[in-house]
């Protein structure tokens, strides 16, 4: 006899004589949203229970409806619930999931939601599409403060703030995540920093004996004005630091071609290595008039160039600054767009200041994303 189950965060449903040993069985875990779950049972010669593992505290209510008994165990980690029920109507009965087989994916990454930034977007896009195809995506990343996940399956590290910073420094240390990982049975482990979370997901792969893939998603070198050491030297040990850690991955991912020859160029490597450049959700910009942020903002005739990015030395925005400003005093109806925030941002202005072009240059701080597409069919130019 089959049924029909779609519990939200489910994680697991699986099938043993002593719930006490469900940690030891193979857990099937799967995504479900907006996916579901078919179980079958039928008599066997020894009773069964069912234990369903939960990696949400906000599941209380389930299986409306059900003429079966139930109950909620909570475990001491908050992130962990078990479920066990009883058919009543057998006494005792068999597990089995039926879903497409799916691959187990682990991206471990230092930055997430919700943070605004291209390795989020990256990630983020990446495991959207990798859901639809029927793969599961677990997302290992840093500890937020005053942020609950609306998505399943994000599992977060301890971090600190640091205040001339505008980023979490994780760290890599956590006695629920260590016990977890086994249980997910995972085919591929995804870094997407070589630091930090990136050298846990190295750890976890080699001790697991699981595949490592590696994005490369940039120019890691020019973010060595960080360390306030000579910067010839801070690159080299960038780069040293670099080499070491892809010869622990299987596969190598970069976002773009000229990041792959780049990488090629320094490192020696050929193989093994492919160009995947992060998707776009294309029907928003399709969709996206820029009319109303024309009026809106008083642009007028003018021509708009717009860039977006996180406003941060290794981004190169004096250069831009200092293009516009160039091409500004034969053409007076040019105004630059920069959309994002950083820890340059007072800096650029300042800048902006010096070269005259205050009142040309506009900073827009942070933008929700749905309404990027508008700001970009708004302008003529855009600056990468």
């Amino acid at each position: 006899m089959d049924r029909h189950i779609s519990p939200a965060n489910c994680a697991a449903l699986v099938a043993c004589s002593d719930p006490s040993t469900a940690t030891n069985i193979r857990l099937n875990i799967f995504h479900l949203h907006p996916s579901s779950i078919y179980y079958q049972y039928s008599e066997k010669s020894q009773p069964v229970q069912a234990a369903l593992i939960f990696f949400s505290p906000m599941i209380r209510r389930i299986f409306v409806g059900w003429k079966k008994s139930f109950f909620l165990v909570k475990s001491k980690y908050t992130q962990r619930f078990r479920l066990y029920l009883f058919l009543k109507e057998y006494n005792e009965f068999e597990v089995q999931l039926i879903l497409e087989i799916g691959m187990h994916i682990a991206h471990f990454t230092n930055t997430y939601k919700p943070n605004i930034n291209g390795v989020v977007r990256s990630v983020s896009t990446f495991r959207n599409t990798l859901t639809q195809m029927g793969h599961n995506v677990f997302i290992f990343s840093q500890d937020t403060q005053e942020y609950e996940d609306e998505e399943a399956f994000v599992f977060r590290y301890p971090s600190l703030s640091i205040p001339t910073v505008d980023y979490s420094f994780s760290i890599p240390v956590s006695p629920f995540i260590d016990w977890l990982l086994p249980s997910l049975k995972l085919d591929i482990i995804h870094s997407n920093h070589p630091v930090l979370l990136g050298y846990a997901a190295a750890d976890k792969a080699e001790k697991f004996n699981i595949p490592l893939v590696f994005t490369f998603h940039t120019r890691y070198e020019e973010y060595s004005h960080y360390i306030p050491f000579s910067q010839a030297f801070v690159k080299e040990i960038i780069v040293d630091w670099l080499l070491r850690y892809m010869e622990r991955c299987q596969h190598i991912v970069t976002p773009s071609e000229s990041i792959r020859q780049m990488l090629i160029k320094y490192s020696g490597l050929h193989d093994h290595i492919t160009t995947i450049p992060t998707g776009i959700e294309l029907k928003p910009f399709h969709e996206a008039t820029g009319a109303s942020i024309r009026h809106k903002l008083n642009w007028g005739k003018e021509q708009i160039i717009v860039s977006i990015g996180r406003l941060a030395a290794e981004k190169n925005w004096k250069t831009l600054i200092a293009a516009c400003a160039l091409a500004m005093q034969s053409n007076q109806n040019i105004r630059l767009i920069l959309i994002g925030d950083g820890p340059q941002k007072e800096e650029l202005k300042k800048y902006a200041k010096e070269l005259g072009v205050t009142d040309k240059v506009v900073f827009t701080g942070l933008v929700p994303f749905d309404q990027i597409p508008k700001y970009l069919k708004a302008a003529d130019l855009f600056c990468f």
